[in-house]
C-alpha cells in the first residue's frame, strides 16, 4: 500500500467514516481494524458496550437509524412510520394520556444466516424478552413503553407506545433477535444473559441477518467476519473482516506501523491526544480522519442499590472524581 489508514475519534465529539482507499487497497480481500476492547457479550440487547457495537454493526441491523446526514431511517424496516404518511396515528390511551400507533414492516427478503426469514415472530419475542426486569436487557424502560404489538403478516406489526414523543417512530436500539435459536435459552429469563445463543455458540449463522456473520472468535483477542450469503443487501467489499484487540496503544500503534492492522478504529483506538501525535510524526505517511459524530460511553448509578439510593453517597462519589485526569 502506497498509505496505510489511521482512523481516530474525539470521544463524544468526533466518528471516523472511510477513508480514499486506494485501488490497491480495495482489491484486498482482507480487512485487519485494530481496537482496543473485546465485546464482554454478542447479544445486542443484553449490556451497552461501544466495542460490540462495532462488532455487530456488520452482522446485524437496528429497525431505524440515523443516517448520514442526522435523519431517521429504516434499516430493517422498509418504510419508516410517521404522523404525515399515515404509517403512525396518535391515539387516546384508557388513562387519558396519549400514544402513538406506528406500523413498520420487515424488508421481505431479511433472512438470517442460517436462512430462516426474519419475522414478527421475532419482533414479538424480543419485546417479550426485554420488557421481562429478569432478562438483563439494557433498554427495559424502552421496551417498557411498548404497550403493546399487533401482528399484521409474517413482515408487518404495528406498534403501541404509552407516549406521544418527538422520536416516536425511532427504533433505533430495537435489534430483532432469532427466536427460533433464542427462545429456548429464554425459558428461564433470570439465565438468559448466561445461556444467550449468542455468547454459548456466536459462530452461529442463524444470529446474524446482516452483511457479514461471525464465522470466528478467539476470546478476548480477535473476531473474525465473513459475508453472510444470505444477506439481501449490496455485496460486502472484503471477503474477511479481522477485528484484533489490542488493549496497549503503543502496541496498537506498533501493529500499525508494521502492517499487522490496516486501520485503527477511530471509536476504539487512540486518544485525541495520541492521534494528533502521531499526526505529527507519521502525517506524510498515514491518513488521520476526524468527524462529528454520536458515540460516547457513560457509567450510571443503580438506584435499586441501598448504598446508592442515597443521594450523599452518590454526591461523595461525584466529588471525588478527579475529573481533569477523566477529561
Amino acid at each position: 500500500m502506497s498509505k496505510k489508514k489511521l482512523i481516530t475519534l474525539i470521544f463524544l465529539a468526533i466518528f471516523i467514516s472511510g477513508c480514499n482507499f486506494t485501488d490497491k487497497v480495495w482489491a484486498r480481500d482482507q480487512l485487519v481494524i485494530g481496537i482496543t476492547q473485546f465485546p464482554a457479550t454478542l447479544n445486542p440487547n443484553i449490556n451497552s458496550m461501544l466495542a460490540k457495537s462495532y462488532v455487530l454493526n456488520m452482522a446485524l441491523r437496528p429497525i431505524t437509524t440515523y443516517d448520514q446526514d442526522w435523519n431517521l431511517v429504516c434499516l430493517l424496516c422498509t418504510a419508516l412510520p410517521t404522523i404525515e404518511n399515515g404509517l403512525a396515528e396518535p391515539e387516546t390511551l384508557p388513562d387519558g394520556r396519549t400514544g402513538v400507533a406506528a406500523t413498520y414492516t420487515i424488508h421481505r427478503d431479511a433472512t438470517w444466516g442460517d436462512g430462516t426469514p426474519v419475522t414478527t415472530a421475532d419482533v414479538l419475542f424480543t419485546w417479550e424478552a426485554g420488557r421481562h426486569e429478569q432478562a438483563g436487557f439494557a433498554g427495559l424502560e424502552g421496551y417498557k413503553r411498548i404497550l403493546t404489538i399487533d401482528v399484521v403478516d409474517d413482515k408487518t406489526f404495528t406498534l403501541h407506545s404509552d407516549r406521544l414523543s418527538y422520536n416516536y417512530n425511532s427504533l433505533n436500539n430495537f435489534y430483532v433477535l432469532p427466536s427460533h435459536l433464542e427462545r429456548s435459552a429464554f425459558k428461564q429469563p433470570s439465565e438468559y444473559r448466561y445461556r444467550t445463543t449468542y455468547d454459548t455458540d456466536p459462530t452461529n449463522p442463524g444470529l446474524y441477518f446482516g452483511p457479514y456473520q461471525i464465522v470466528d472468535i478467539e476470546s478476548g483477542a480477535e473476531v473474525v467476519l465473513e459475508p453472510n450469503l444470505h444477506w439481501y443487501g449490496p455485496s460486502p467489499h472484503f471477503q474477511r473482516i479481522v477485528i484484533r484487540v489490542i488493549e496497549n496503544t503503543a502496541a496498537l500503534e506498533a501493529n500499525l506501523l508494521s502492517g499487522a492492522i490496516d486501520y485503527v478504529a477511530g471509536e476504539l483506538g487512540f486518544t485525541i491526544e495520541q492521534a494528533l501525535s502521531f499526526e505529527r510524526r507519521k502525517g506524510d505517511s498515514y491518513n488521520v480522519i476526524y468527524k462529528a459524530g454520536l458515540i460516547y460511553e457513560h457509567l450510571d448509578f443503580n438506584l435499586d442499590n441501598p448504598i446508592f439510593a442515597d443521594r450523599r453517597v452518590r454526591q461523595a462519589l461525584l466529588y471525588a472524581l478527579d475529573r481533569n485526569q477523566l477529561v
